[in-house]
């Protein structure tokens, strides 16, 4: 499916939604209203999914989208995490995994586009997979206030996901690394 021109279109609209759900859910979380910051967390990462659909399924991507989606991502879930440390609702250690990844990804993006100027770099299929298992577990550290059996599987799920964001970030560093290299120039190699 092809890019389109168009910058405002529903998909877009969508991840704009996302990331203006943000304050109100570090505002829920940090007045102790953990319920209100459960609805909000789960229509946001809802939206995720949905913006994604519609802009494969009608193709309505856009250059726009392209930005705005990881962007409003990265903003959720920094913002979730941070706060979620912050509140002892999750170990500092895993908020500190999920953030040094997204710090070594930006960089790694500035670099490569200071040295060869605009690139297109795509998630991974492995990066959207730790985006999905970062988003779910905020929503089952918020839901075990209200279902104590998960109280229990929590440790296994920080560890899960510490796990896979290092395996994604590893993932990524090889694809950086690999964009990063100068392509051979054609003239040079047939002297």
């Amino acid at each position: 499916m092809q890019t389109t021109d168009i910058t405002m279109n529903l998909p877009n609209l969508l991840t704009i939604l996302r990331i203006f759900l943000v304050p109100f859910f570090a505002f829920f979380l940090l007045r102790g209203e953990v319920l209100e910051g459960l609805i909000v967390f789960t229509g946001a990462s809802l939206t995720d999914g949905l913006d994604g659909y519609i802009a494969r399924a009608y193709n309505r991507k856009t250059r726009l989208g392209a930005l705005l989606d990881p962007l409003a991502d990265k903003i959720l879930l920094l913002t979730a995490y941070l706060l979620l440390a912050f509140l002892k609702a999750l170990p500092f250690w895993l908020s500190a995994v999920v953030v040094i990844r997204d710090l070594i990804i930006l960089t790694g993006i500035t670099c490569i586009y200071i040295v060869h100027g605009n690139i297109d770099f795509s998630p991974s299929l492995l990066g959207k997979a730790t985006t999905v298992v970062q988003l779910a577990t905020v929503f089952l550290t918020l839901l075990r206030n209200f279902v104590p059996l998960l109280v229990p599987l929590s440790p296994a799920l920080f560890i899960f996901t510490a796990v896979i964001t290092i395996i994604s970030c590893i993932h990524y560093v090889i694809l950086g690394v690999r964009m990063g290299r100068p392509t051979p120039d054609p003239v040079e190699d047939e002297r």
